[in-house]
């Protein structure tokens, strides 16, 4: 392994460089006039560590360089990508609850290629995907919000924006207070363990209970069916305050209930 010496300066002119950059050939050039030359398709790899350059090729020999006496880095044929990705498309929504948005939208295109995809909300930039599809969540019940998609690409080049997709997240079901004049009974109120669901008032009771915490989101769930009094354990659950779901083909039943 060959020690030449480099200084800082010269490295960070190379990672600026790097961004963007299409070239053939790097040349170091040392302050004792030494010039070693790299076709930039034969280098696998470079590493800076503990003041240290390795540029490693792909037939696995390394140079190693210390970072203190450097000429000057140079290329030959540089041309640095300015091109902007095309922006992308069909931003739609597929599938809107109280509390997310799942996205998708059609691929942009680039003369080099996109990395990834930045995801922007109500216009401020909220998360970054590499495929085409993303959801949105942490969002509030009944609210309405924007959504835009941009592509970058390798050279940090950001497309215009998608087209503007609005939504609305659903609306959580309205809460009933425990009272004698609900077909469906849970009790008790204030619950540890076990939850007990009365259903024999209902005729061929049939449906879907589910717990939802107040961001609407869905935490447990049972299939339901001609079950009189049926006991359902949420010791899994944190305290808090959640609400109780019957629903059946025809209707929703809702009830609040605290988990101590």
């Amino acid at each position: 392994m060959q020690h030449k010496r480099l200084k800082l300066s010269a490295v960070l002119l190379f990672g600026i460089g790097l961004v963007g950059l299409q070239a053939q050939t790097m040349y170091v050039n040392e302050s004792n006039g030494t010039q070693t030359a790299y076709t930039l398709k034969s280098v696998q790899k470079m590493r800076f560590s503990s003041g240290n350059l390795t540029v490693t090729k792909t037939d696995n020999s390394s140079n190693e360089y210390a970072l203190n006496d450097l000429r000057y880095l140079n290329f030959s044929n540089i041309s640095i990508d300015t091109e902007y990705p095309i922006a992308p498309v069909s931003l739609i929504a597929t599938e809107t609850t109280t509390s997310t948005v799942s996205l998708s939208w059609n691929a942009s295109t680039d003369n080099i290629g996109i990395t990834y995809y930045l995801i922007y909300k109500d216009g401020v930039k909220i998360d970054s995907a590499t495929s085409t599809s993303y959801i949105a969540t942490e969002l509030t019940s009944n609210t309405a919000y924007s959504f835009t998609v941009k592509a970058r690409d390798a050279a940090n080049n950001i497309s215009a924006a998608s087209n503007v997709l609005s939504i609305t997240t659903s609306k959580i079901t309205s809460v009933f207070e425990l009272n004698t004049d609900n077909i469906i009974f849970v009790y008790p109120n204030f619950v540890n363990n076990i939850i007990n669901i009365d259903l024999s008032g209902i005729a061929n009771a049939e449906g879907t209970f589910s717990i939802l915490n107040f961001e609407g989101k869905t935490v447990l769930s049972w299939y339901v069916k001609n079950e009189g009094v049926l006991p359902l354990d949420i010791s899994s659950l944190p305290t808090g305050i959640y609400l109780c779901r019957y629903e059946t083909a025809t209707e929703i039943k809702t009830v609040k209930i605290i988990k101590q």
